[in-house]
């Protein structure tokens, strides 16, 4: 199953200022194994980031798998349960943005 991961703000400077990556990962991969991943592929200072240290994702961290925000209390979700027509997963890793007024 292919899948694409497009990385925001700080996680980017954590991936190498790389926009996206395409990957391709089992069939009934989850959401929790795909950040796993990542986290190898991208080593440690890329897994604080987006990772707290019992498993879950960071508070200042949002992930959207397909246009929907996901529950980051529950990673179990199998990626294959959201392909679109086009028959890939698209998420986006986005930081919390804050300032302005």
């Amino acid at each position: 199953m292919q899948v694409k991961v497009t990385f925001f703000g700080v996680i980017r400077d954590l991936v190498g200022n790389s926009p996206s990556v395409a990957l391709d990962v089992r069939d009934g991969c989850t959401l929790k194994e795909l950040l796993g991943v990542l986290c190898q592929r991208y080593g440690p200072d890329f897994g604080a980031g987006l990772m707290r240290d019992d498993g879950g994702v960071q508070p200042f961290v949002n992930i959207v798998l397909n246009g929907k925000t996901a529950d980051s209390f529950n990673l179990e979700v199998p990626l294959s349960g959201n392909i679109d027509a086009c028959q890939q997963v698209d998420i986006f890793i986005i930081p919390a943005f804050c300032g302005g007024q």
